[in-house]
């Protein structure tokens, strides 16, 4: 598997400067804009590589390419640097081909810097600017990720081949998340003082109140920019400002950067288009012709709360798992309000049919499916961090346009169904976009006796996770034991929503409702086994799912419910057993066995305080 990490050597990589040259006929041209993180990237194997960019900017036809910046580990384990250019990708044996020019080349520190003896214009069918180089040993992380790349998702902007991982030339930035950071030199008729602008964010706000949209805008001149001078029009008026950088926006082809700019209050309910420009560039007018953005701005009667769901990915079976348990406990404490939702694989508590697509391994988790992160760690890069807090409340900033209230009972006195009712009400005019509700049958207190149901602990006396929040109680506990699960889901309508639970076309302030019966003698685990333990301890949740054309929809908006007459659960963290045995055995395949003779069994130990641990055997 290909890794991405985030190492000490790349701070050393960011702090160097991306000089340009800007002596009006020269640009640097890269696919990085300076807006996601730098990090490594590699194979971790010992093997020869082949990486490149593909330029076929119509603006760019005519330029002359001649030179191309990488910045590389400083290592002796990586050997044998070549630039090249060529008009298409292709292998002579296992080693690059490159039809125009290869250049062998030495890092300077950090730095590969490459003149080409002959520069190359660039037509109409776009020319691959890449480098190569052999990995010989990968005793350490320089080696095991040696190219340099930042966040961000361009089809042309990374293309890899090499002899033992990627054996053909392919285009991996959409399955990586990520671009070469390269840079070539160019050589052209270049503007000055050109500024694009990319995108105005979309503006949700109560009337009455002032908002902030964030203007993205990006230099494709020759020169840095310290200076523009902007206008917008809105609601018929028209508005004008200026925004200064420091640092410089410098001067490379697609360098962009952010800024607020705050708008005013509109009284009435309604959508308004804006549309920025960018009118000047350090006091003089913009060059570039690309220069004007357009956005929506919308007043609604009230904000919505939202609240994004979290979905674990876990299994008794995972070591690393108890950190999602003890992640799901964490933001229950601090959130009252949380929607959280186990999905357990590979035990009793897995549900039967097809399950949400963790993406990631176990454990997993993710926020408003459109996060995938670890359910403790979150996206924080250091690894003792309980950061998906963080990443939660970053969720619950975004403008969702739905209200979402739910209620949920049995249907009767002998509790076999539970049926759910859904009131969602638009903020705003819903059209253009299909939205279904995903009803989730949740059970809290979720234990048992069999060994499948124990779970396995790679925490145990593991004292450098001492002081991550809340894990003691599972550094202190065996490698392996028995607990109690709460939050998982135990029925769900599909990961896409019941088609027709919301219509196509929604009002703005109408209320929409839909109801769902779950009838729980039909729900299964993977076994076809009744999965439902308790009805008492059941509860619900609703999300309002986009339908966005992905496999798994994007969730708006969710909210969950207690059954109006379940009757009160007492939910611990350790599962006290009703059986009185101080030993049960069973053996690797979790079943229970009365005299073990020789071999390795599980041995299960319920102490008198109701504790249960449990640990591998090894009988002679």
């Amino acid at each position: 598997m290909n890794l991405i990490r985030n190492i000490f050597t790349m701070v050393c990589v960011i702090m160097i400067s991306h000089t340009a040259a800007n002596a009006g006929n020269l640009m640097t041209f890269s696919y990085n804009d300076g807006q996601g993180n730098e990090l490594m990237y590699g194979t971790l194997k010992k093997e020869n590589y082949d990486v490149a960019i593909f330029i076929n900017n119509p603006e760019l036809v005519g330029a002359k390419v001649i030179g191309m910046r990488a910045y590389v580990q400083e290592t002796d384990a990586v050997t044998n640097y070549r630039a090249w250019m060529t008009r298409t990708l292709a292998l002579e044996g296992k080693a690059n081909k490159a039809d125009i020019e290869t250049k062998e080349c030495a890092r300077d520190g950090y730095k590969l810097d490459v003149t080409f003896d002959s520069p190359y214009t660039i037509t109409e069918d776009g020319v691959y600017v890449g480098y190569s180089f052999d990995v010989t040993s990968v005793n350490g992380n320089a080696a095991k990720y040696p190219l340099s790349v930042v966040e961000g998702v361009n089809e042309n902007a990374f293309f890899i081949h090499s002899t033992r991982t990627y054996l053909k030339w392919r285009s991996n930035s959409a399955d990586s998340e990520v671009m070469l950071s390269m840079e070539v030199i160019l050589e052209g008729d270049f503007m000055e003082d050109a500024v694009k602008a990319v995108s105005v964010s979309e503006v949700n706000v109560k009337k009455g109140e002032c908002p902030t949209a964030t203007v993205t805008v990006a230099n494709i001149g020759v020169t840095e920019i310290n200076e523009i001078g902007y206008s917008y029009s809105l609601d018929s008026q028209s508005y004008s400002g200026t925004q200064q950088f420091s640092p410089a926006i410098e001067a490379k082809q697609g360098m962009a950067a952010k800024f607020d700019i705050v708008l005013p209050a509109i009284d009435e309910i309604g959508t308004y288009p804006l549309v920025f420009t960018v009118e000047s560039v350090n006091g003089k007018q913009n060059s570039c012709e690309d220069k004007t953005a357009e956005t929506t701005y919308s007043t609604v009667s009230r904000v919505p709360v939202h609240n994004p769901v979290i979905e674990e990915f876990t299994g008794t079976w995972c070591g690393f798992c108890p950190r999602g348990f003890v992640a799901m406990e964490l933001m229950k404490e601090k959130h009252p309000e949380f929607v959280g939702l186990a999905y357990h694989n590979g035990d009793p508590m897995m549900i039967a049919g097809n399950l949400l697509d963790n993406g990631s391994g176990y454990p997993s988790a993710w926020i408003d499916r459109t996060l995938v992160c670890d359910p403790y760690y979150g996206s924080a890069e250091e690894d003792d961090v309980f950061g998906i807090e963080a990443d939660w409340e970053r969720f619950k900033e975004v403008f969702t346009p739905f209200d979402i209230e739910v209620k949920a009972d049995f249907t009767s006195e002998d509790k076999t169904e539970v049926k759910i009712d859904v009131d969602v009400t638009p903020v705003k005019d819903i059209q253009g976009k299909e939205y279904r509700i995903e009803y989730v049958l949740i059970e809290d207190g979720m234990a048992g006796n069999g060994a499948s149901w124990i779970q396995t602990n790679y925490y145990s006396k593991d004292e450098t996770a001492r002081g991550m929040e809340g894990m003691d109680m599972f550094i202190d506990a065996a490698s392996y034991l028995f607990l109690t699960y709460d939050d998982v889901a135990v029925g769900n309508t599909g990961n896409l929503g019941v088609e027709g639970s919301l219509p196509e076309v929604m009002e703005r302030d109408k209320t929409y409702s839909h109801s769902y019966t779950f009838t729980i003698a039909n729900l299964q685990n993977s076994s076809r086994q009744p999965i439902v333990l308790d009805p008492d301890k059941l509860r619900v949740a609703a999300l309002v799912i986009e339908n966005d054309g992905s496999t798994f929809g994007k969730v708006s908006n969710s909210a969950r419910a207690d059954l109006a007459s379940a009757a009160p659960s007492a939910i611990g963290t350790i599962a006290r057993d009703t059986d009185q045995s101080q030993v049960q055995w069973y053996n690797l395949t979790g079943m229970a066995v009365a005299q073990p003779q020789a071999g390795l069994y599980i041995k299960v130990t319920r102490n008198a305080d109701g504790t249960v641990n449990a640990e591998k055997v090894l009988r002679k």
